[in-house]
């Protein structure tokens, strides 16, 4: 993360917020008051054990040996509450934070939602658009991409708006500030002139729901070089039975993305003329989830891999390890005991091709994952 980029996004969220309450503070009423407020909270305690692999969440397999991982950094709580209506307006609003951050407490969430009719509008730090939904025992504020977890939070100041076009669409918009998270094989890191652009289409069927997202974007090293980070992606989740759902998604991005990561390492390349390549990628997940009663479980298989002439732009490179395929399958299951206990347990195994300066790796890697948490 580029150190000169926080400021700006301290500042970016305070005026997104500000964005958002002016039209409620402009319209108060003598009556105008806070209601309905919550807290919800989660203790969690997570124990993964990795076989060749050198993430806390194992998510690609490597040859640097197995490691356990015990902690409750995944616990989060969140305050959620509604104004008084005014004019029409249904107001709400929530603020959460976990331990996930590089120096712990971390806000996570923090927006303000307004919605009136087929209208709605949210300012603040909230859930992008091109996030998926796909089950896994990994926290929620993260996303994965054709069941590659990227490690990025799904969470990002935005300006959003939205409108519910019919009974089964809705569209989305939004600008946002914080665009990718990785840099160029030139060690270079990035920075962002000016805020992201995102939109989808939602869809709502009796066959069906789900949604056809991207994102585009405009990203500068500190070259002076600019790079175009951007992903279009597409998720349906049809229904097989009242307990039974079958989600499946894809999607290509360019230079990485934050959203889709690709666990690269590296959103580009600067050719011998001096150009920057910006690596592309495809991937896909496919996942069948059961729910019902105190239990839910699931089975899935992803994968991700870069186009052939990325990769032969990392051979000319020679990079010190990057990332061009990967593929994982996984089983998972979570069950509900009753005082608000949750206990989950999910296996996978990865098979990662990694180019390692100009050769070519193939690694193997499983790993276990057991969560216990309690709720209020």
């Amino acid at each position: 993360m580029n150190p000169k980029v926080v400021p700006y996004r301290i500042v970016s969220s305070i005026f997104l917020l500000s964005m958002g309450l002016s039209p409620v503070l402009s319209q108060a009423q003598p009556g105008f008051s806070i209601k309905n407020t919550a807290v919800h909270g989660a203790f969690i305690t997570d124990y993964l054990q990795n076989h060749n692999t050198d993430d806390d969440f194992g998510h690609y397999a490597t040859n640097s040996g197995s490691n356990v991982v015990s902690n409750a950094k995944e616990s989060r709580f969140s305050i959620t509450g509604s104004l008084s209506d005014m004019g029409g307006i249904k107001t709400t609003f929530k603020t959460g934070f976990d331990f996930m951050g590089n120096k712990g407490f971390e806000i996570v969430s923090a927006w303000i939602r307004l919605e009136k009719g087929r209208y709605y509008f949210i300012a603040g730090k909230t859930e992008n658009l091109v996030a998926t939904g796909e089950t896994t025992l990994n926290y929620d504020g993260f996303y994965s991409s054709g069941g590659i977890q990227t490690g990025a939070k799904a969470n990002q100041n935005q300006i959003q708006w939205g409108f519910q076009l019919t009974g089964h669409l809705k569209l989305a918009v939004s600008l946002t500030d914080e665009p990718a998270q990785n840099g160029s094989t030139d060690k270079e890191t990035f920075s962002t002139d000016r805020p992201d652009f995102e939109a989808a289409i939602f869809f709502h069927f009796n066959w069906g729901n789900g949604k056809i997202a991207g994102h585009s974007g405009d990203m500068r090293l500190h070259s002076g070089t600019h790079f175009h980070p951007g992903i279009i992606m597409t998720e349906w989740n049809f229904p097989v039975t009242e307990t039974l759902s079958w989600l499946i998604s894809g999607f290509r991005a360019r230079a990485g993305s934050q959203f889709f990561t690709t666990d690269l390492l590296f959103d580009c390349a600067r050719l011998p003329d001096g150009r920057i390549h910006e690596f592309t990628s495809t991937g896909g997940l496919s996942q069948l989830i059961f729910a019902s009663g105190n239990l839910e479980s699931w089975m899935g298989a992803g994968i991700f891999s870069l186009s052939g002439y990325s990769e032969l732009h990392l051979r000319e490179d020679h990079p010190h390890d990057a990332i061009t395929h990967n593929h994982r399958l996984s089983i998972g299951l979570r069950y509900h005991f009753p005082h608000k206990i949750h206990v989950g347990l999910e296996l996978s195994r990865y098979k990662s091709i990694h180019l390692m300066e100009s050769d070519i790796s193939t690694f193997y890697g499983k790993s276990v994952h057991l969560q216990i948490s309690i709720t209020f």
